[in-house]
């Protein structure tokens, strides 16, 4: 029975890890965990058992306050400041996503924009060259991962290749398939007679035919793949990581814009 057992740890690793990230992301939108600390103690008292009319209203107040931060991502302290802040909206006719998507750029206070906060329109390139550039890597990372050949350099001349015991090929490049690899059988033909690709430098060849000689090259294989797919698991994820916080950072200034813009083309309705 060691697949039900498998997959049961499996359920339960992925359940951890979906509650560990609901908890981020009410701690995110919210600034706080108070509602997983609501939620939990509804397990041992429920709402109709609070007997206190004042202090059953006040929860719901509370409730009512958290909820609203989580839908909208904006971080009033009290719910009077909640209920100004969406008049605000409806008289500027502003969506409130867009006020909590602007972040620090817009005061809850003083119901204005912070104009030092509202970045140029070209300042978004920055983020977005960002994006693609761990998007590009993170890419790199999941063919290494994929790869079921060990990414590996030559030494003496620092060629860059896919290693397995049977080929090697020059990595990340735009050649055709037939012009970036040599296979092992070539080291059986005379050297002379063989024509090796131009993306490679003249003594791989010799190199890569000791390599393949050598017995220990399936133990040293088996050992560099374990390795560099964990590392490249690794990196995939911190790069994802790392696009989602580069497209966070492109919405922010996007929507610090966009309110901005809207704030000064819009009068309050009467």
């Amino acid at each position: 029975m060691q697949w039900i057992t498998s997959l049961s740890n499996s359920v339960a690793v992925m359940t951890a890890l979906g509650a560990a990230v609901a908890i981020l992301v009410v701690y995110w939108r919210a600034g706080t965990i108070q509602p997983l600390y609501v939620r939990l103690l509804r397990l041992f008292i429920g709402k109709s058992e609070v007997e206190d009319p004042i202090v059953r209203q006040s929860l719901a107040d509370h409730a009512a306050l958290v909820s609203f931060q989580v839908t909208y991502g904006v971080r009033p302290e009290t719910l009077r400041d909640a209920r100004r802040l969406i008049a605000f909206a409806e008289r500027r006719n502003i969506p409130l996503h867009l006020i909590g998507s602007a972040g620090e750029a817009f005061c809850i206070d003083s119901l204005t924009i912070v104009q030092k906060k509202v970045p140029r329109r070209i300042a978004v390139a920055v983020p977005a060259a960002l994006t693609l550039m761990a998007w590009v890597l993170m890419c790199l990372s999941v063919i290494v991962a994929a790869s079921g050949s060990a990414l590996v350099t030559i030494k003496k001349t620092d060629t860059l290749i896919f290693l397995s015991v049977a080929e090697a090929r020059i990595a990340f490049t735009t050649a055709p398939s037939e012009r970036k690899r040599i296979s092992a059988s070539s080291c059986e033909r005379d050297a002379e007679a063989l024509s090796i690709p131009t993306v490679f430098h003249r003594d791989d060849l010799a190199i890569l035919c000791s390599i393949w000689r050598d017995p220990s090259l399936k133990d040293f294989l088996a050992k560099q793949l374990r390795e560099q797919r964990t590392i490249a698991l690794v990196a995939a994820s911190i790069f994802s990581a790392l696009i989602l916080l580069f497209l966070g950072w492109i919405k922010r200034l996007g929507a610090a814009i966009r309110l901005n813009a809207r704030l000064s083309s819009t009068t309050e309705r009467t």
